[in-house]
């Protein structure tokens, strides 16, 4: 079998940048798409596992298979339903393994790579499930980190989300660093990295992460098949997406977070996620897909602005 990758972090904390650079090694693979910049997060341990409840019943792995079979991740990878109902009788954690172990077959890799969201329960069932496989966390400065994500946002706080960001972001920052320094220090199968470190040193940081891996280094490593994302169209622009006060009030919050017990920060994820229920999966799950082609959401540029071609957005590189 091969070696699962697991990279997670907060959303706009270099995730997608540190898994597609880790994908340019020979001996790791990933499911990419240039419409998913990249690599493709599947969300499957957050929003897949367990939803069609026990997959031992037939009915209940038909439902499974039909959704996931037309889902953009598991077509990239290559799971059709005629490989998806010959693993049944089975359940959401070797289903994953299985699709992700052929894929990495498939490609003579010795390694596969999924990128994650932080999400406390997903990781211990990961690290439960599977016995050999690795996290690779990344952690970003609370206020870029913010920044990044509200950069899309109107300035004037309209329809109030711009100041509930402020105050939410720093808190769910505060959460998942705890969380994943946590793990790192329970677990030698999970090593940190910094976003400023990658910046700083990208050579010297990936040189660790593949050392962690237990893989031999590769200068194509360093490759570039997909430029990394930006929230921001210049340098500038990153200078004024938060004001003084603004990046202060962030620093505040995601100090106070820091302090606060992580029972308390878990308890508020949990009720987000309880919130959210059975939902229709989002529909970038299915971006590739007829349906989306005439929909202008299948440009859906880093900005979040609908109907701009990513050919026709430049983009500054982290």
């Amino acid at each position: 079998m091969s070696l699962p990758v697991f990279v997670v972090g907060r959303n706009r904390s270099g995730t997608t940048w540190l898994a597609n650079q880790l994908c340019e090694h020979p001996d790791i693979v990933g499911v990419q798409h240039e419409r998913h910049h990249g690599i493709h997060e599947s969300a499957y341990f957050r929003m897949i596992d367990g939803r069609y409840g026990d997959l031992s019943e037939r009915i209940n792995y038909a439902e499974f298979v039909e959704v996931m079979e037309a889902s953009d991740f598991f077509r990239l990878a290559g799971a059709d339903k005629d490989f998806l109902y010959s693993l049944w009788p089975t359940n959401y954690e070797r289903v994953f393994r299985a699709v992700m172990d052929r894929f990495a077959d498939e490609h003579g890799a010795k390694a596969w790579l999924e990128k994650a969201d932080v999400q406390e329960a997903a990781l211990q069932k990961v690290l439960a499930a599977y016995p050999d496989a690795r996290i690779v966390g990344i952690i970003r400065d609370p206020v870029t980190n913010t920044a990044s994500t509200v950069a899309p946002l109107p300035s004037d706080g309209s329809a109030g989300w711009r100041p509930w960001m402020l105050l939410r972001m720093p808190l769910v920052w505060a959460y998942t660093t705890k969380v994943l320094k946590a793990f790192a220090r329970r677990n030698d199968r999970v090593c940190l990295v910094r976003y400023e470190q990658m910046r700083e040193d990208l050579e010297g940081t990936l040189r660790c992460v593949v050392g962690a891996l237990g893989l031999a280094w590769d200068p194509a490593v360093l490759g570039q098949t997909y430029k990394p994302q930006s929230s921001f169209r210049s340098k500038e622009d990153r200078k004024k997406a938060l004001s003084p006060a603004e990046k202060a009030l962030v620093r505040v919050v995601a100090s106070v977070g820091l302090l606060m017990p992580r029972c308390l920060l878990r308890l508020a994820d949990r009720l987000r996620q309880w919130q959210r229920g059975r939902r229709p999966l989002p529909w970038w799950f299915f971006r590739l897909s007829p349906f989306f082609q005439d929909d202008p959401r299948q440009y859906d540029d880093v900005f979040g602005r609908p109907g701009t071609s990513p050919a026709e957005t430049a983009v500054e590189k982290p």
